[in-house]
């Protein structure tokens, strides 16, 4: 059996330059993660949402077009997306699709604010039209 010489290092270990005096050098601190809450989910908020129908089409007296919950992205970061409380109806074409006559909401942000205004102010007369539903069903 052939015999081996022992490892040895081709290059010298470090010596840490930063104690003084002998002593141990301090523990790494774990970098803190800033833990943001969760998303409140609401389904239940959202179908009736939902079941209001277009706001947009509604401003612009189109009548009641069925309609999906967007996710209001004024006063969130990029990749934030806002609670489910935080929603306003929009149809097809006012949310994501774009058509002739229609004002597109994620291709066209900044001519949607200008015709429509900002998207606080949908979320507070959405609230409204909800509440005034709410009563109805409680009255009737």
């Amino acid at each position: 059996m052939k015999q081996r010489k022992p490892l040895q290092r081709r290059t010298p270990l470090r010596t840490k330059t930063c104690l003084q005096g002998g002593g141990r050098l301090a523990p790494k601190r774990k970098r803190q993660r800033t833990i943001k809450p969760s998303r409140r989910l609401n389904r239940a908020h959202m179908g009736q949402v939902k079941a209001l129908g277009c706001w947009c089409c509604r401003k612009d007296g189109r009548g009641w077009v069925p309609a999906e919950a967007h996710h209001i992205r004024e006063g969130y970061g990029a990749s934030e997306k806002a609670h489910d409380d935080e929603t306003i109806p929009l149809c097809v074409w006012h949310h994501r699709e774009v058509k002739d006559g229609f004002i597109c909401l994620h291709k066209q942000y900044r001519t949607w604010v200008a015709h429509y205004g900002p998207e606080r102010g949908a979320l507070a007369e959405t609230h409204e039209d909800l509440a005034r539903e709410a009563s109805l069903t409680m009255a009737g």
